[in-house]
């Protein structure tokens, strides 16, 4: 018995898998000698309230939601603690980051799409956080606006329809630069009209889109990317 047809038909079943696999798997080749890739730092925004209560908490965590999508799947919101208690299982790219800032000394804990750090000083937050992640700063309305200004690359000032669209102007200078101003539970803008670039409505859903760090969408999601697109964050 002759092994001649058998060899045959072996080669014809290697030269078909070839053919195939070149149409379907992609070529892989190996990197000889490759330079290191250079680290570009990602965005930091501070959020800084006109007044308290006036929403910047959530208007900072959905933003950095935003950031996350568009930038390799996590975020970080750097601010005083307070997160409350509920959560929602942290993203993998959340997770990494979480994990790679879990030497600092303050909290860290992942939900949803973001990496929430409390209690340290902003400028340790931002040396250990740039290179991770974008960076939220939400500060409190305490006067601390114009340190955390400093830190960040843009600023954004959140206020509520219901208050005076004056105090929102004396931030602004006090900040000084090109902050975005926001205006938040906007049910009747009318007063705000030309005096804020990114309006934000008054919906349910911010808060617990905020508290699970997921991007909202309808209405309130298009505010918040073009909150996003105002800070000058693209897709990476």
């Amino acid at each position: 018995m002759s092994a001649q047809p058998i060899a045959q038909r072996r080669g014809f079943l290697s030269a078909l898998v070839a053919q195939v696999s070149a149409y379907v798997l992609e070529p892989l080749e190996e990197a000889v000698d490759a330079e290191p890739a250079e680290l570009q730092p990602y965005p930091v925004i501070a959020v800084v309230p006109a007044a308290p209560r006036s929403g910047a908490t959530t208007v900072a965590r959905l933003l950095a939601a935003e950031l996350a999508f568009r930038c390799e799947g996590a975020a970080i919101v750097a601010g005083p603690g307070g997160w409350g208690r509920r959560a929602a299982p942290a993203s993998r790219a959340a997770a990494r980051v979480a994990t790679a800032l879990g030497s600092l000394p303050g909290a860290v804990r992942a939900t949803g799409r973001l990496c929430l750090v409390g209690g340290l000083e902003v400028p340790r937050v931002v040396a250990a956080a740039r290179y991770l992640a974008p960076v939220v700063l939400d500060q409190p309305a305490d006067g601390t606006g114009l340190a955390v200004a400093r830190e960040a690359d843009r600023c954004v000032i959140v206020a509520s329809a219901a208050q005076e669209p004056a105090l929102a102007d004396a931030v602004a200078l006090v900040l000084g630069g090109q902050p975005v101003k926001v205006v938040t539970r906007a049910g009747d803008a009318e007063a705000w009209e030309g005096r804020a670039e990114v309006v934000v409505p008054d919906a349910r859903i911010a808060v617990r889109a905020a508290l699970t760090g997921t991007r909202p969408l309808g209405a309130l999601g298009a505010a918040i990317s073009e909150l996003a697109d105002a800070v000058g964050v693209e897709v990476r």
